[in-house]
């Protein structure tokens, strides 16, 4: 992941909030998956094999809770619910929650004694929000390359695998959907 210190994180002005965004489960199947990343599919990150996880133990506090590179000798897959990420969707823009953490958001930060990249909220602002051109045209794609820039710190670019969560990896509670992005019916 690279940072640029020029840009300074902001906490999400009024009116930059999720305002009328709720979530709520969804997505019933893995056989109903599109091409690139899916409103409500839960993925993983990870770089070098090595999952991204919610990291509770070592946060400094407060409402921001780490989202890092686990360790070699912790042993973790992406079974394990602290690396699941749920999409959601909303224009150009993606956003990553933790369903572990209640819907909180996967934000990038400037660079602090807490790390990087952090669950703060459940707002889909500008801080939560990524951009990426990497998406995979396959529906059945399980895992690709993908560069997400984030749209606060245009500067921090992650560099990730993003790996396709399969169903029997998953706790029945994953997934959200934005009924903004999700047709009714």
């Amino acid at each position: 992941m690279s940072l640029d210190d020029d840009d300074e994180p902001t906490a999400n002005a009024p009116g930059r909030s999720n305002a009328g965004l709720t979530m709520s489960p969804v997505r019933t199947a893995d056989d109903d998956r599109g091409p690139g990343l899916q409103d409500g599919e839960v993925v993983a990150f990870a770089v070098d094999g090595l999952p991204y996880v919610v990291d509770v133990e070592n946060s400094r506090g407060g409402d921001a809770v780490r989202f890092s590179v686990s360790r070699l000798d912790d042993a973790r897959s992406i079974a394990d619910p602290a690396t699941h990420l749920t999409v959601v969707k909303q224009g150009r823009y993606v956003g990553f929650a933790s369903q572990m953490l209640g819907g909180k958001m996967l934000q990038a930060r400037q660079r602090t004694a807490g790390g990087r990249l952090c669950f703060y909220n459940p707002n889909f602002g500008v801080n939560e929000q990524w951009e990426t051109n990497d998406e995979p045209e396959e529906p059945d794609w399980s895992s690709c390359e993908m560069r997400l820039k984030n749209r606060r710190l245009p500067s921090c670019i992650l560099r990730v695998e993003v790996m396709r969560v399969p169903r029997s990896m998953r706790d029945p509670g994953d997934g959200f959907h934005n009924p903004a992005t999700t047709p009714r019916g």
